[in-house]
């Protein structure tokens, strides 16, 4: 039997490779994320005569409308909070299975900073500059208007956000993206008891999945990286900016070191 699932994740955490890892091993279908423009929305923007100042403008009302959109039967976009719309609308009806991917802070914070997806206005080079400038939010990522201190703080949200969601419903689960890279078998055997017997020789997927970064690592280099990511290697300054913004109690729970 197709199971029917949704991937959830805040960006630069791992989303992809978690998709194509369920739909390789497991007999599950994915709800699509909504980035996609639709092809009336994309003649709109191509019009000759369109402002360019007014373009920006453009895409992201129109993201926003696809979020809003596609909410009750696909999910909306996939870097969301979870919200109780979310849920009721969209969880419960179609009788999906909502995966969350959650990555290491430092990791996320050096990966966020080399492509900061849905950014609004310049990001600094620094990256100390990075972690202490206002991240300014999207509508669509369900955190109000207001920007937040730090980029930091995007994680801390979400990720508490899934965390908690989790704990309350049944169908909502975490998975952490060391995890799945570090020690796919081991991850396999805990999705198997929730979708179902997988491939007989389950494996990761090859190939790079995100084509459209700056920089895309081979998965050799991501897993290094994931063995290799500490607190202890950040600057006592860095130390201090993300002791400020996380909450060591989420940290401890998620063994992060």
């Amino acid at each position: 039997m197709v199971i029917n699932i949704k991937i959830m994740g805040e960006r630069n955490s791992g989303t992809n490779l978690l998709r194509a890892a369920l739909l390789d091993n497991f007999d599950a279908y994915a709800f699509h994320d909504v980035n996609m423009v639709t092809k009336w929305q994309k003649f709109v923007l191509s019009r000759r005569g369109m402002p360019p100042a007014l373009l920006p403008i453009m895409r992201e009302y129109f993201a926003e409308l696809r979020h809003r959109h596609n909410l009750p039967n696909a999910g909306g976009w996939k870097h969301a909070m979870i919200t109780p719309r979310f849920v009721e609308e969209f969880v419960e009806p179609q009788a999906c299975q909502v995966f969350c991917a959650i990555r290491h802070p430092v990791a996320w914070a050096r990966s966020m900073h080399q492509n900061p997806f849905h950014s609004r206005g310049r990001v600094p080079k620094d990256f100390d500059a990075f972690l202490t400038t206002p991240w300014k939010l999207r509508q669509r990522d369900e955190l109000g208007k207001a920007p937040l201190a730090s980029p930091l703080l995007l994680w801390q949200k979400k990720v508490q956000n899934y965390v908690d969601y989790a704990a309350r419903h049944p169908n909502i689960h975490i998975l952490k993206y060391e995890d799945l890279l570090l020690d796919p078998l081991k991850s396999f055997e805990w999705l198997a008891g929730i979708l179902g017997p997988g491939k007989l020789s389950p494996a990761l997927p090859a190939g790079l999945m995100r084509n459209f970064v700056k920089k895309e690592l081979s998965m050799a280099e991501y897993r290094e990286k994931a063995k290799t990511t500490r607190f202890a290697n950040l600057t006592e300054t860095q130390k201090t900016i993300f002791d400020t913004c996380l909450d060591d109690g989420l940290i401890q729970k998620l063994g992060y070191l």
